[in-house]
């Protein structure tokens, strides 16, 4: 096996507080477009991309049940969410970046792992804000969500996996991509410095770390 290591993004790489920020701003200008400052309760549940389909029929005249207007209205909806991704990411930038363990990328870049981004954030906001950040350069190889399909971390990691191979293991923060993860056989190490994840997830991932010093003795144990 090579030694890849695949990464997440949004509270892995660069802290959530920009994508949470771009989160809540869709809703906000949807919200002031349809003049009804309802759609802002949306913001912030758990699935909210049915309530995103029913705020882009409203607003295009556009029908969820005919697939090219699905699709059209995703390609819609996640092309907003990035321009304030983006936007939110460059007011924030001194606060983005997770610089320490940035470094150790590198670090591990220098000792001849393949360091691979594997994200669902809309695929035109990632090297911008990678650009933000300084670390146009930092990946090998970059995975990332098209605009059309609504975001899919199984869909996503199991093409990185059809097109390469198993990485050594995902570095990543959500309780999402644990179950994914799970479910592809691939090792989950989740990260915990930008967010508190459920208890139960936390026990389903292969390591929970809280500091990049306890991912050094995990990548150290996974390479051996």
């Amino acid at each position: 096996m090579k030694k890849i290591i695949a990464v997440d993004f949004s509270g892995t790489l660069v802290r959530e507080i920009a994508s949470d920020k771009a989160h809540y701003e869709w809703f906000a200008i949807m919200a002031a477009a349809l003049k009804d400052e309802s759609i802002k309760k949306y913001a912030g549940t758990k699935d909210y991309f049915p309530k995103i389909y029913e705020v882009m029929e409203r607003y295009t005249g556009l029908n969820k049940e005919k697939e090219l207007d699905k699709v059209l209205m995703t390609k819609f909806a996640r092309n907003l969410f990035q321009m304030s991704f983006i936007g939110m990411a460059n007011k924030l930038k001194d606060k983005l970046l997770v610089k320490e363990f940035a470094d150790y990328l590198k670090k591990l870049k220098t000792e001849g792992y393949e360091i691979d981004l594997v994200t669902t954030a809309p695929e035109d906001s990632v090297i911008p804000i990678l650009e933000i950040v300084g670390c146009e350069d930092l990946f090998n190889f970059i995975y990332k969500s098209p605009l059309t399909r609504k975001p899919s971390k199984y869909e996503l990691l199991n093409e990185f996996i059809k097109d390469k191979e198993k990485p050594l293991c995902y570095i990543c923060n959500e309780n999402e991509d644990v179950i994914v993860c799970k479910e592809l056989e691939v090792t989950s190490i989740l990260v915990t410095w930008d967010k508190t994840t459920d208890q139960k997830f936390r026990k389903l991932a292969d390591y929970v770390i809280n500091n990049v010093d306890e991912l050094k003795r995990i990548i150290d144990k996974l390479s051996k």
